[in-house]
């Protein structure tokens, strides 16, 4: 521990801000933190509601904060109250969460070890196995974003795939397009809604 900063570790994997404002951090060490201008609180498995220790990717939806672990995904709302959602009682096909999106509907894109879910604002769920991606060869899914269109833009070892809610639109390779490798592990999409 930084004992002059109160920071856990050396490097930090992820960042983002509340409305709050609360600062949230993951560490190298994949610890999460958080810090109030007045103190830093980490939470762990073991001091907190956490689902697992490893926090792999941060979505604030409002003051609501949205964590994919190891372990699960993990809510926890502005009164302090967590709810954990795993394969035991959601949609989610894996308990390994890798990223989150929001799309312009107020769903949730959930990136997980096997495959992709949709958490709907009604608490539904769609859920996409790897295997609906099979025929299309991806065989690991890194990274999602979602345009102004609702269109996710989903990253695998495999290329880059458009999709909706309902079916795989296009999918951009090294052959196809100017990637200069299949694999794409991170996405953004900025304001002008270009990726």
């Amino acid at each position: 521990m930084n004992v002059k900063s109160g920071l856990f570790g050396r490097r930090v994997v992820l960042l983002t801000l509340t409305i709050t404002p609360i600062l949230l951090l993951v560490l190298s060490e994949f610890l999460f933190q958080s810090y109030n201008r007045s103190f830093w609180k980490t939470y762990t498995s073991t001091n907190s509601e956490l689902a697992g220790n490893y926090v792999s990717d941060i979505l604030i939806i409002e003051d609501n904060i949205w964590l994919g672990t190891n372990n699960g995904l993990n809510l926890v709302k502005p009164d302090g109250s967590w709810e954990s959602f795993t394969t035991a009682n959601s949609g989610l096909f894996s308990n390994e969460v890798r990223a989150l999106t929001i799309d312009g509907s107020n769903n949730i894109w959930i990136v997980h070890s096997n495959g992709l879910s949709i958490l709907q604002p009604n608490g539904g769920w769609i859920t996409y196995p790897k295997s609906y991606f099979r025929n299309n060869r991806i065989f690991y899914i890194h990274a999602i974003a979602v345009d102004g269109l609702n269109r996710a833009w989903v990253g695998t070892s495999n290329g880059l795939f458009v999709l909706n809610q309902n079916e795989i639109l296009t999918t951009y390779t090294e052959d196809n397009s100017g990637l200069v490798n299949n694999s794409v592990w991170a996405l953004n999409i900025d304001e002008t809604d270009k990726i």
